[in-house]
């Protein structure tokens, strides 16, 4: 089980958190100060999810399914149990002051591989995305917010892709999704990251930071498309 080293979830949570206020606020607003993260509580999650593999057939993909709705029940969202069949999407909303039918996305998958914890891979993004939601459920927002744990992510990213073509049909006006993926480990080590065919076609600019770093893993990358 690999945990996360370093304080770069600390850092990445109030990253991450800034982007949200600022897609969460009107273009013209001053994003609102974030609160302070939690450490202890993002770890205490991460090894409460890293007990156990997550299948669907396995008993602690049930747990962590609860685990994500009842949270953000406490935490004041309206939840979603997205039943698609072969799993269970959980969504968390909290509904926008002036621009409600402009929707924002941050979330992460719940599941895992047969017979892995998911340690890094997701326990470590749904950890952050719990929290995350925890710093904004106090906050206003100009949009809507949905905080999504994402199920049948290994297979095939089921579970986002029958969310987002149920989302089309709906003619929802989703501005930004933010995924958290694997952020539980660095690696300072030369060449110790590797990127999918065709990532330095559509993001030239991080490809270019990759090489002049070696190729290390030891940041933290956000996409917008």
């Amino acid at each position: 089980m690999r945990y996360p080293k370093r304080d770069i979830i600390r850092q990445f949570i109030i990253l991450s958190t800034l982007l949200v206020l600022v897609a969460c606020a009107p273009e013209e607003a001053t994003p609102t100060p974030i609160h302070e993260a939690d450490k202890s509580r993002y770890i205490a999650d991460l090894e409460f999810i890293a007990q156990a593999p997550r299948t669907s057939i396995d008993p602690h993909h049930k747990a962590v399914q609860d685990m994500c709705a009842e949270r953000l029940t406490e935490l004041g969202y309206e939840v979603e149990r997205h039943d698609f069949g072969y799993g269970v999407n959980v969504i968390g909303t909290l509904s926008g002051t002036t621009h409600p039918d402009e929707i924002v996305i941050v979330s992460a998958h719940y599941d895992t591989i047969p017979n892995s914890n998911g340690a890094d891979d997701n326990a470590s993004g749904v950890a952050a995305v719990l929290e995350t939601a925890r710093l904004l459920a106090d906050e206003e927002h100009a949009r809507t917010l949905s905080i999504a744990c994402w199920d049948q992510e290994e297979p095939a990213l089921y579970g986002s892709y029958v969310y987002a073509n149920r989302e089309r049909e709906r003619n929802t006006d989703i501005k930004v999704v933010y995924v958290y993926d694997e952020i539980g480990s660095i690696d300072d080590r030369p060449n110790s990251q590797r990127f999918p065919a065709g990532f330095a076609i559509l993001y030239r600019d991080e490809a270019k930071k990759l090489k002049a770093n070696q190729y290390r893993a030891n940041f933290v990358f956000v996409s917008y498309q």
